[in-house]
């Protein structure tokens, strides 16, 4: 298993990675972006998510089970 891919397999399953592209990383956080909807999902390797905006990176937290269950229903 490639470490690029440990924090998305830790939080989706490896099951759903199968959806996303592996875009690098900026500093330590890993950037994925969904190949139907084109966004990104973006996080540390602690599972710490972010979000993008002109400040740059910030965090918004870990993902609630909520939004999972609604990333499985559009992946699938």
């Amino acid at each position: 298993m490639n470490t690029d891919w440990l924090p998305l397999e830790r939080m989706l399953g490896p099951s759903l990675c199968a959806d996303f592209m592996f875009m690098g990383t900026s500093e330590q956080i890993h950037l994925y972006k969904h190949r139907d909807t084109r966004r990104y999902l973006n996080i540390a390797p602690d599972g710490t998510c972010f979000r993008y905006s002109v400040q740059g990176y910030q965090p918004i937290g870990q993902m609630n089970q909520n939004f999972l269950i609604l990333l499985r229903r559009g992946c699938n």
